[in-house]
């Protein structure tokens, strides 16, 4: 497990590097986008690849010898001898753990609520996408193809156009997506810098 977040980390790293230096400043936004969703996953797979040796074995074409030695037969050492998992590492993993369960549980919470506001809101539909009404006070925001959208929010028409077309260009590039495969890698990688690092690159983009 080390080893694979040792290399996930080394592939993030230089990835997420190359992506400040370079492209931040750029205004290809849908070409910043593809790039951060494709490096992200892309080093979770990477440590699954083989890949080949550097240099080919070459092939024995002699007559094999086999040296027979000397086995000296001893007995098991007793177990209390094995070499044991050392504590610290034990509770590490133990925290690893809570921190995934503790990611899955906000991650269902969120989407229970959204479930609870598209089961108990008036729903209506306008132009390719459905708002959700409800008296419940919050921020807007869209999921999909939903407009979730507090009927308690004291807005101008102005304010509320723009909050208006600004969600609507989130639910037409398919944010949500993102969002998703974001939360979902979240899982595993919570607590790592780089994980949270790409998740503001991405929110930027997002927003442009």
């Amino acid at each position: 497990m080390g080893t694979y977040f040792l290399q996930v980390s080394l592939f993030w790293l230089g990835a997420w590097g190359f992506y400040q230096l370079s492209l931040r400043r750029e205004t290809f936004f849908h070409l910043n986008r593809a790039y951060l969703l494709a490096t992200l996953l892309l080093g979770l797979l990477l440590p699954f690849v083989p890949w080949p040796s550097l240099g080919a074995t070459p092939a024995w074409t002699g007559t094999p010898v086999v040296w027979l030695q000397t086995i000296t037969i001893r007995a098991a050492p007793p177990a209390d001898a094995a070499a044991a998992t050392p504590v610290w590492l034990t509770w590490l993993w133990r925290a690893y753990l809570l921190g995934s369960a503790l990611a899955a549980l906000r991650l269902a919470v969120n989407l229970w609520r959204m479930r609870q506001r598209l089961r108990h809101g008036r729903l209506e539909h306008s132009d390719g996408f459905t708002w959700v009404h409800s008296e419940e006070p919050h921020l807007p925001y869209s999921w999909f193809g939903y407009l979730f959208w507090s009927d308690s929010l004291r807005l101008t028409a102005e304010e509320s156009r723009q909050i208006i077309a600004h969600e609507r260009a989130h639910m037409r590039l398919g944010h949500s997506w993102d969002v998703l495969a974001y939360e979902l890698i979240g899982l595993a990688c919570w607590w790592h810098p780089l994980w949270i690092a790409y998740g503001r690159s991405l929110r930027n983009v997002h927003e442009y």
